[in-house]
């Protein structure tokens, strides 16, 4: 079973839009990137969230865009369009998106 994971989204629309992942034990209270079980890209604020914390990164998105976000479960990393982001040490991680 391959530990790599891969998903594409097409920005249609402009305005705040996060895009990543989530352990199966985050909270419903939290947006994605909320808390420390998800971790998570906007390309309208230019930043990437975890821990509820956010950090410059990226190159805005605009309509049209096609933004791949991948999940390495063996290196434990997540990445949007081959940049680099963040380690993960906990549980499964599962796709979510989240529009504002």
């Amino acid at each position: 079973m391959s530990r790599r994971r891969y998903y594409e989204c097409e920005i249609l629309t402009s305005g705040s839009i996060k895009i990543g992942w989530q352990t199966v034990s985050a909270s419903p209270d939290f947006e994605v990137g909320g808390d420390g079980n998800s971790w998570a890209f906007d390309g309208y604020l230019e930043e990437k969230v975890h821990l509820g914390m956010e950090e410059n990164y990226g190159r805005a998105w605009h309509p049209g865009d096609v933004v791949g976000v991948f999940l390495d479960l063996a290196d434990h990393t997540i990445s949007k369009n081959n940049q680099s982001s963040r380690r993960f040490t906990k549980g499964e991680l599962i796709p979510l998106q989240v529009f504002h």
